[in-house]
């Protein structure tokens, strides 16, 4: 991975993923109150085993908030991902599992998965002090005719990583920079409902 570095930090002004508002809002007849929201995408997490090999497929990248904050280059493990920004016509669980199903051909190769063939295990709500977003969890199995080769934009670098169920706990326990969603991902497939 490359090396990232903090060069600088300041106010969005014009942001393209999340937006900040003040919302002012008010209990029954209590006076009026202010809270600070950021206004962001609902995501999609995906959680990929490959049948031929065994072993669950996921990704290291930078994230930078991460390395804003961390002196890790901001490198990530985590499962398949993306923002949930196309397919407006669909309704959301339908579109959710659409961009999973892109998301899986861009970051990891797997190429022509029927979207029946992508499981949603869960939805949770993240951050809700501040997003409030919705996060559609995912498992969907793909075996090797099915690869392709990644299809990143021009701007990503994305390492897929493999792991045994058993090396799975590793990721689970010991990655200091595993996001919480890819960690209870992991945890809620890899029990006896998916073994």
């Amino acid at each position: 991975m490359k090396t990232i570095k903090i060069l600088s930090k300041e106010p969005l002004t014009k942001p393209k993923f999340i937006k900040a508002e003040l919302v002012t809002y008010q209990r029954d007849n209590e006076e009026p109150k202010q809270w600070e929201v950021l206004k962001g995408f609902d995501t999609v997490h995906i959680l990929v085993k490959n049948t031929n090999t065994n072993k669950f497929l996921l990704v290291k990248q930078n994230r930078i908030p991460v390395a804003v904050k961390n002196a890790n280059q901001g490198i990530c493990t985590e499962c398949c991902a993306g923002i949930v920004d196309k397919y407006k016509d669909y309704l959301p669980n339908k579109r959710a599992k659409l961009v999973a199903r892109d998301e899986i051909f861009e970051e990891i190769g797997y190429h022509k998965i029927d979207v029946n063939e992508i499981e949603l295990v869960d939805t949770l709500l993240s951050s809700v002090g501040t997003i409030g977003s919705k996060q559609y969890l995912f498992y969907c199995e793909v075996n090797d005719s099915e690869y392709v080769g990644q299809h990143l934009e021009s701007d990503e670098e994305i390492e897929v990583v493999e792991y045994t169920e058993e090396e799975l706990d590793n990721v689970i326990l010991k990655e200091e920079y595993t996001g919480a969603v890819t960690k209870y991902l992991i945890m809620f497939c890899t029990t006896e409902i998916y073994a």
